[in-house]
Parts: C-alpha cells; structure tokens; sequence
C-alpha cells in the first residue's frame, strides 16, 4: 500500500501479492479517493486494513454531516471535521461501504486522525475533539470547553451497517489540548488511546506530558482496568507521543 500526495490532495494506491513467499512480486490493485475529494481532506492520513475491509482516514474532510452514511457529503461548513472512509472488496473490486463521521462532528476535531480496525470492530480517534465529559457513554457529547482534549470513538458492525458502540474520553479529560485519540490501536479485546500532551497536575500547575490509556472491553466496551500513566520522568514539554 503506498499513499500518494499531490499539493495536499490524498490518494491511496493498493497493491496486491501474488504469494507471500520471498521474490513474490506486487500487482496494482486499486487506486482509491475518497467520493468527495476535495484538496486539505487529507485522505490517507490513517490506513488500517482486515480481511476484505479497507479504513481510510481524512482527518480534514470539512464537512458538518454527522453519524454513519453510505453517501459521502458535499458540504465544507465544518472545517477540518474529519472522515472516515469504509471500502469493501469483493474479489479485485473495491466500493465504498460507509462514509464515517463522529456524532457530535465540529470544526477542527479532526476525527479520522488516527484508525485502527479488527474485523468488525472500528475505532478513530479526534484528537482535537473539545468536550469536558470523562469516561466511555454510548453517546456523544456536544460541548465544547475543553478544546483540543481529544476523544476516542468505536464503530461496530452489523452485517454491512456501522454503527456508533462508544465514545470514548479519557478519565481525567478536561483540560484542554491533551490530544486523546492521537493514536488508537488493537490488542485482542484491549483497546488503547494515546493522548498525544496529557497534561498532569503537580498541584504548582499544569504541565503538559503524554500518556496512554488503556480500556479492556468485554462483551460491552466499558472501563475495567486503567493502566498507570507511562513514565514522565525525563520528558519535555516539547516531547510528541509514540506508537501504542
């Protein structure tokens, strides 16, 4: 898989394998654009791929549509927004199977920054996503006065039809610019948010650091176990988040 960048246009390039042993050549495949493309969408800012199912992230789609759709939207009211585009192969044939946008999209959330997929099961992250609430609800919030906190949602799907499972916010959200979601990733039935500054109180003021969070989800996503923030011990605040 190979990402292209024309000015700031995006585009996905797939090549498939013929076999996995060593020398196996690539084949072009696919060449990809979101069905709305529009130049600083960004598409392919975050790729995660399962199986037959393809998830591409545009973290500045601009749109204001909200919730899942199978038709991409025209509008630019919501500037960087983000979006989540859905393909599905069948056979060599690629489509379109939902065009994602969190529930409670704003201007600058930025959703669609980071992906990660495992079967069926989708999670995004908003980095810049600015709601105070804390915690994991089944629906999203709507304030926004804690800018740049960051958010964390997962998708579920049913048959050919996603739909939200969780909204996700760190535990101790509601500072601004801590950056939860800056990445997501998969681990068997743990699911893990990384905030990209979170910042931690030492009772003499803020000071921004990163950590990550992890939930353990069961048969409902829920907050089971909250591993300690990583070591701080030695960073800056000028120090960005790994790999989770």
């Amino acid at each position: 898989m190979r990402r292209e960048r024309c000015a700031t246009a995006f585009s996905l390039i797939l090549l498939a394998r013929n076999s996995w042993q060593v020398g196996a050549s690539f084949a072009f495949e696919a060449f990809v654009k979101a069905p709305n493309a529009e130049e600083n969408d960004l598409l392919g800012q975050s790729v995660a791929y399962s199986a037959d199912t393809l998830v591409v992230g545009a973290d500045g789609e601009d749109s204001c549509a909200r919730g899942v759709d199978t038709t991409a939207a025209a509008d630019n009211g919501c500037t960087d927004a983000g979006a989540v585009y859905v393909f599905k192969r069948s056979g060599t044939t690629w489509a379109l199977e939902a065009y994602v946008k969190a529930t409670n999209a704003g201007s600058d959330d930025h959703f669609g920054y980071s992906v990660a997929l495992d079967g069926d099961t989708l999670a995004v992250g908003a980095y810049a996503e600015g709601s105070c609430t804390t915690g994991v609800a089944t629906t999203a919030a709507t304030d926004n006065d804690c800018s740049g906190s960051g958010a964390a949602y997962v998708f579920k799907r049913s048959g050919t039809t996603w739909a939200l499972e969780a909204y996700v916010k760190a535990p101790n959200a509601g500072f601004s610019e801590d950056n939860f979601g800056f990445l997501v990733a998969f681990r068997g039935h743990t699911r893990g948010w990384c905030c990209q500054r979170e910042q931690l109180c030492d009772g003499r003021g803020h000071h921004r650091r990163h950590g990550v969070r992890l939930y353990r989800c069961g048969r409902r996503l829920r907050v089971q176990t909250l591993r300690d923030d990583v070591d701080v011990r030695g960073l800056r605040e000028s120090d960005q988040c790994g790999t989770v």
